[in-house]
C-alpha cells in the first residue's frame, strides 16, 4: 500500500526540491481534499493514481505551495483539444489523449509507466547500434535518451509529449489541453485565474519518465527500474 509519506519520500528522490518543501506541499494538497486522508484510527489513506496526479499537478503548477490547490483546481479539468493519432499509435497514447482532462490523462499516463518504458526501449532497439541500447536504455530512465516523455505544465495549458531525434523510425506525439472557464467552478480557482493573467512572466514546468516512474512503483509497491552507469554496463560487456 503507497501511503502518502511514501508517495513523497519517491518523488523528492527525482525531483530536485528538498523533503520538507514537498513534504509541506503535499500536507496542503491533503487538507485542500485533493489526496484521500486516514480515518481516525484507520491509519493512513492508501494513495491511487488520481492523488498522485493531484500532488504531481499541485507540485509542478504553482509557483508556491499555499497556491498548489489553486493550481490543482485549475489544471486538472483542463479539457483535451486532440492529439497526434495513427493506426500504429501505441494504446497508451490513445487512451491518454482520448481523457476528457488533463487530470485524467495523467493517472492514465502514471499508469501506464511500465508500458513507456517498452515503446522506449522498442525504439532504442531499432534506432541504435546494438553496443549503445544498454547506455540509450539507461539514460532514457535518467530522462535524457534519445526518446523522451515529457508533461509540460504552463498553468492555463499543458501537454503530454513523446520526442524522438529524427531517426528513419520516429515516435513523435503529443496530446494538449487547454483552460475550459465553464469547468471551473470554485470561485477561489477563479481567482487564481485571474491572477495569472495579469502576469507577464510566464511559468512552465517539465517532469519525464523518472517521476512517472518512481510514482508509478510507489503506488505499485514495487521496485522502479534503475539507470546503470557507465562503468555497470561495461563490467557487464566484458563479462
Amino acid at each position: 500500500m503507497a501511503t502518502l509519506p511514501a508517495l513523497v519520500k519517491a518523488i523528492t528522490e527525482v525531483d530536485g526540491r528538498d523533503h520538507k518543501t514537498i513534504e509541506h506541499t503535499a500536507r496542503l494538497i491533503r487538507e485542500a481534499g485533493y489526496i484521500p486522508t486516514g480515518k481516525r484510527g484507520g491509519g493512513a489513506a492508501e494513495m491511487d493514481f488520481i492523488a498522485a496526479a493531484n500532488l504531481l499537478i499541485g507540485l509542478n503548477g504553482a509557483d508556491s505551495p499555499k497556491d498548489a490547490e489553486w493550481a490543482i483546481g485549475v489544471i486538472r479539468f483542463l479539457r483535451g483539444r486532440g492529439f497526434s493519432d495513427n493506426e500504429s499509435l501505441p494504446d497508451i497514447f490513445r487512451e491518454v489523449g482520448s481523457a476528457d482532462t488533463f487530470g485524467e490523462a495523467l493517472a492514465l499516463l502514471i499508469q501506464g509507466a511500465p508500458e513507456l518504458v517498452a515503446i522506449g526501449k522498442d525504439f532504442i532497439d531499432r534506432a541504435y547500434h546494438e553496443k549503445s541500447r544498454k547506455f540509450e536504455f539507461s539514460e532514457m530512465l535518467r530522462g535524457s535518451s534519445g526518446i523522451r516523455f515529457i508533461v509540460n505544465i504552463e498553468r492555463t495549458f499543458a501537454t503530454i509529449s513523446c520526442f524522438t531525434p529524427d531517426f528513419k523510425t520516429p515516435v513523435q506525439w503529443q496530446a494538449r489541453y487547454y483552460l475550459d472557464l465553464e469547468s471551473v467552478s470554485d470561485s477561489k480557482a477563479r481567482e487564481y485565474i485571474g491572477r495569472l493573467w495579469g502576469r507577464d512572466r510566464k511559468v512552465s514546468t517539465k517532469i519525464g519518465l523518472p517521476t512517472l516512474l518512481k510514482v508509478w512503483a510507489c503506488i505499485e509497491g514495487v521496485d522502479a527500474p534503475e539507470p546503470q552507469t557507465i562503468e555497470q554496463i561495461e563490467a557487464e560487456s566484458a563479462l
